[in-house]
């Protein structure tokens, strides 16, 4: 058990009340031994855990293969929805989890975890996929720190990494925040990087909108921008995205992504060719991650929401 002091450090920066100086402080009790971030992720899990009784949007296994198809044979859409997370969420240390709940309890904490917010952390080697209640997924990169507010969960405070696929809301933009800027979108794929001095955010698809110094600028897809503290955001350069936001294990994360644009990306990515046979499969539209799978899988269950065949070899074909 930690120390109680500790413990109400804790529960101070999960409720989002602590300040620049108490969280200095919890970082540097957590990098001080591997047991102390042990103990805080576990904590962290079982935060989530008790707020994810009034959250829409919570992290869930996988459903199994059979599952999908028959969910895809009952909605023949243009939108393909696809849950395929890849957050393991491992039941360990049960009895620290019993004694953080039992905490809480003393602490008097249960009512924060009916607030509609959610907050993630990851480690220095973690990171964590999440699909939010709008839709949208998120997928947070190490040593990072998310908190995602409002009842739509399209507000997020970020301090670290991101990879964000959003859905898209004409009507409820999507903020990412950060200490000294923010990025807006409507609806599209994009990363962003919020470091201590400096705000940077990539596009892979659609646009992002990038607020900084009282300065906007529009960075559209291939692009990136960067924001130093207090300075105003650079023009939006042209960039191989995916060279700049290399993540170990890959970004196969799709939010109404036409299918022709998928595979692409999937075949660039396992550097093996991908075709689709079937025309008017092209611009079927996929929402889908992925997460330590092979290609094989990927295709496989790619083409079992689709309802359609497909040829996996040296080259693969969908719609066969």
């Amino acid at each position: 058990m930690t120390d109680p002091t500790v413990e109400d450090l804790i529960v101070r920066v999960l409720e989002g009340v602590a300040g620049s100086r108490e969280r200095s402080r919890l970082e540097e009790w957590r990098r001080a031994e591997p047991d102390n971030e042990r103990t805080f992720q576990e904590f962290v899990r079982v935060w989530e855990l008790g707020e994810s009784r009034t959250l829409s949007a919570v992290v869930s296994s996988p459903p199994p293969l059979e599952r999908i198809t028959a969910e895809a044979e009952r909605r023949r859409e243009h939108v393909i929805p696809l849950r395929r997370v890849g957050y393991h969420q491992r039941l360990r240390f049960v009895w620290a989890a019993a004694a953080v709940i039992a905490m809480l309890l003393a602490l008097g904490s249960v009512r924060l975890l009916r607030k509609p917010s959610l907050l993630l952390c990851t480690g220095p080697s973690e990171t964590s996929t999440i699909q939010l209640a709008d839709g949208s997924i998120v997928r947070l990169g190490p040593n990072s720190r998310a908190e995602v507010r409002g009842e739509t969960q399209r507000s997020v405070h970020l301090e670290g990494r991101a990879f964000f696929a959003v859905a898209t809301d004409a009507t409820v933009p999507f903020a990412v925040h950060a200490d000294f800027g923010r990025a807006e979108v409507l609806g599209t794929r994009f990363e962003v990087r919020a470091d201590a001095d400096s705000l940077r955010v990539v596009v892979v698809e659609g646009s992002v909108n990038l607020q900084a110094a009282g300065t906007d600028v529009e960075v559209h897809q291939g692009a990136v921008s960067w924001a130093a503290a207090g300075s105003t955001p650079s023009d939006p350069e042209t960039v191989d995205v995916w060279q700049l936001i290399d993540w170990p294990g890959g970004l196969l994360i799709y939010q109404a992504t036409p299918l022709h644009q998928v595979v692409q990306e999937i075949s660039a990515f396992f550097a093996r060719p991908v075709f689709v046979r079937d025309a008017r499969l092209s611009g079927t539209r996929v929402t889908a991650w992925f997460e330590d799978q092979s290609f094989e899988q990927v295709l496989s269950t790619i083409c079992a929401v689709l309802g359609v065949e497909c040829s996996i070899g040296d080259t693969a074909e969908v719609g066969t």
